[in-house]
C-alpha cells in the first residue's frame, strides 16, 4: 500500500486536468489582453487609416468623394453663402470738403449662393497631385437678404479713381498734377454712386477705359468680387491650382503646391512671404489637435495665414475645434518684425495689399475694424465691432481634419489721400467700403454619415479594446479561483488524503483536517 511518509507523491487525474485548465485560461486570458490592449488599436487603427485614405483622397475621378469635391450645386452639396454688407457714405459732400468726418450706414446684406465648379483635372505623379479650373459665379437669394441689390444704390469711395491715382504717382506733386488733368478730361470723381450688384461685381469705369487706350488690356472693370459667367470665361481669365491629394502622405492632404500655377508669387518682401504654403482651410492632416497652429492659403489676401485653437463646439452632435485667425498676423512690425515682409508698418489691425493690388491704396481688414488700432473707428462713424458677428473662424473635426463649419469675414477699406487740385482739403482716411460673409455649415445628412462611419468605428475601437482586456483579466481571474477550488477539492477528497487521515487519526497527532499532509511532522 502506498505510503505517503516513504513512497514519493502521485498526482492524480484531476490534479493534472486542473494544470491543463488553469494553464489554458492563463494562455487565453493573456492573449486577449495582449490583443486587446496591443495588436488590437494597432490593427484596427491601421484598418481605419486606410478607410479614412480611401474617404478624404481624391486621386481620379472615381474617387467616392470626387463629385462633391468637383461640383458644391448639387442638390445635396453643403452651400456656400456669400453675403455682402456695404458701406454707404451719408455725408460725401462735407467729407470732400474737408469739414467732417465719413459717416458711414451699413446696408445689407445682400446674400448670394456661392456656386462651386471644378473642372479640367489632372491627377499627376500617379494621383499624388491634383490640378483644376474653379469656376465660381455666385446666384442673388432674396429670402435672406435685406434689400435688392440690382435696385439700392449707395455712395462709397471710388476704388478705380483711387487705383489710378496710385498708378500715376499719386503721392508726388507731379503725380497729383497729372491725374487731375487725366480724371477732368474723363470726369471721374473721387466718390462714386453705384447699384450694390455693380458696386461688388463690376461696372464699366470710364477712366479705365480711358486708361484701357493707353494700355491695351487694362481691364476696364474693377469687381471686388469675381463673378465668372462660364467654363469658358473661367478657362479664358484664370489658370490651374494644384494640390497634393495626400495619397502617399496623408499629412500632405490638400495643401497647396501651386495657386494660379504659381509656386512662389512677386508681391512680398521676402521669399519666406511669397512662398505658396498651406490648404484651402477645407480640410487638414487628420489627427488634428488644439495644440496645432493650422495654415491655411488665402488667395483673396495673397498669403497664407494661421489658425489656433480657441474651444470645442458641437454642430450636428458632432464635436469640433474652433479656429481663430493669429493675432500676429494683423500685428505690425513693432510686435512682429518678420511683418515688415508683409509691409505692415502701420497701426495694428488692418493688412496692406497696396503690393498685391498694383499699388492701389487697398488694405484689408475685420468687419468694422475688429481688433484694429482705435485711430480706425475715430477716423470714422458708424463702426460698432463685435466678436460675434465680425470674427472669422474655421470648425474643424479633428478625427479626420475636414472643416465642417467655417465663417470668413473681411472688410475692404480705401486710403484716401488730399488731391493736389480736384479734393486739396480732403481728409487722408481709410475708408470701409464694404466687408464679405462667406459662410458654411455641414448638413444633418453628411453629419449622419460622418456619425455613422467614423464615429461608430471609432466606438467599436475603444469598445473592442477595453472588451478584450477585461475578458482576458477575467479568464485570469477565473484561472486563480479554479486553481484555488481544485486545490481545496484535492485535499479533501483524494485518496491519499483519505488515507493519511486514518494513519493520523490511528497515531493521534491531532485533526488533520487543519493540516496539510505536507506540514505534518513524521
Amino acid at each position: 500500500m502506498y505510503d505517503p511518509y516513504v513512497d514519493e507523491p502521485k498526482v492524480s487525474c484531476g490534479r493534472k486536468r486542473c494544470t491543463w485548465v488553469c494553464l489554458w485560461l492563463l494562455l487565453v486570458g493573456a492573449c486577449l489582453v495582449f490583443i486587446a490592449g496591443f495588436l488590437g488599436p494597432f490593427g484596427l487603427n491601421k484598418y481605419f487609416q486606410i478607410a479614412l485614405k480611401q474617404t478624404l483622397v481624391i486621386s481620379s475621378t472615381d474617387s467616392p468623394g470626387f463629385a462633391a469635391f468637383a461640383d458644391n450645386t448639387q442638390a445635396d452639396s453643403v452651400p456656400i453663402w456669400f453675403s455682402a454688407y456695404v458701406w454707404n457714405l451719408t455725408n460725401p459732400r462735407e467729407f470732400e470738403l474737408g469739414l467732417e468726418k465719413p459717416k458711414l450706414n451699413e446696408v445689407g446684406p445682400y446674400v448670394f449662393r456661392e456656386n462651386v465648379i471644378k473642372f479640367n483635372f489632372s491627377f499627376p505623379d500617379n494621383g499624388n497631385e491634383m490640378r483644376y479650373l474653379t469656376w465660381k459665379y455666385f446666384v442673388y437669394d432674396p429670402d435672406q437678404s435685406i434689400g435688392d441689390p440690382y435696385v439700392d444704390r449707395v455712395t462709397t469711395v471710388n476704388v478705380p479713381f483711387q487705383a489710378v491715382r496710385a498708378g500715376l504717382g499719386g503721392d508726388t506733386w507731379w503725380g497729383n498734377l497729372a491725374f487731375d488733368v487725366v480724371a477732368s478730361m474723363t470726369n471721374a470723381t473721387l466718390l462714386t454712386e453705384q447699384t450694390v450688384r455693380d458696386l461688388v461685381f463690376g461696372y464699366n469705369d470710364t477712366l479705365l477705359e480711358f486708361v484701357s487706350k493707353l494700355q491695351p488690356g487694362t481691364p476696364i472693370q474693377a469687381p471686388l468680387q469675381v463673378n465668372l459667367t462660364s467654363k469658358d470665361n473661367t478657362a479664358q481669365t484664370t489658370k490651374y491650382d494644384t494640390f497634393y491629394t495626400g495619397q502617399s502622405d496623408l499629412s500632405q492632404i490638400m495643401q497647396y503646391k501651386e495657386w494660379q500655377e504659381n509656386t512662389t508669387l512677386t508681391v512680398w518682401g521676402s521669399d519666406e512671404a511669397n512662398t505658396v504654403y498651406g490648404t484651402d482651410a477645407s480640410q487638414f492632416a487628420p489627427g488634428t489637435s488644439d495644440a496645432d497652429q493650422l495654415v491655411a492659403f488665402v488667395d483673396t489676401l495673397f498669403r497664407k495665414v494661421d489658425f489656433t485653437a480657441n474651444y470645442t463646439i458641437e454642430v450636428e452632435g458632432i464635436t469640433l475645434w474652433r479656429f481663430g485667425l493669429l493675432v500676429a498676423d494683423f500685428a505690425n512690425v513693432t510686435y512682429i518684425p518678420s511683418n515688415a515682409a508683409y509691409y505692415a508698418f502701420g497701426p495694428i489691425g488692418v493688412l496692406n495689399l497696396t503690393s498685391a493690388q498694383s499699388g492701389a491704396p487697398v488694405f484689408l481688414s475685420k468687419p468694422h475694424f475688429l481688433d484694429a488700432d482705435q485711430l480706425y473707428r475715430d477716423a470714422v462713424i458708424g463702426m460698432e465691432p463685435s466678436y460675434d458677428l465680425h470674427n472669422t473662424y474655421i470648425d474643424v473635426e479633428p478625427t479626420i481634419g475636414t472643416t465642417m463649419q467655417a465663417t470668413k469675414r473681411l472688410q475692404l477699406n480705401v486710403r484716401v489721400a488730399p488731391q493736389l487740385l480736384l479734393y486739396p482739403n480732403v481728409t487722408e482716411t481709410l475708408v470701409p467700403v464694404v466687408w464679405f460673409e462667406e459662410k458654411a455649415t455641414i448638413n444633418s445628412a453628411l453629419a449622419g454619415t460622418f456619425k455613422g462611419s467614423v464615429y461608430l468605428l471609432q466606438t467599436i475601437v475603444y469598445y473592442a479594446k477595453w472588451v478584450g482586456i477585461i475578458g482576458g483579466a477575467g479568464l485570469i481571474a477565473l484561472m486563480l479561483i479554479v486553481m484555488v477550488a481544485l486545490r481545496v477539492h484535492n485535499v479533501r477528497k483524494d485518496p491519499d488524503t483519505h488515507y493519511l487521515r486514518q494513519r493520523l487519526a490511528t497515531e493521534g497527532r491531532g485533526d488533520p483536517d487543519d493540516r496539510s499532509p505536507l506540514l505534518v511532522n513524521r
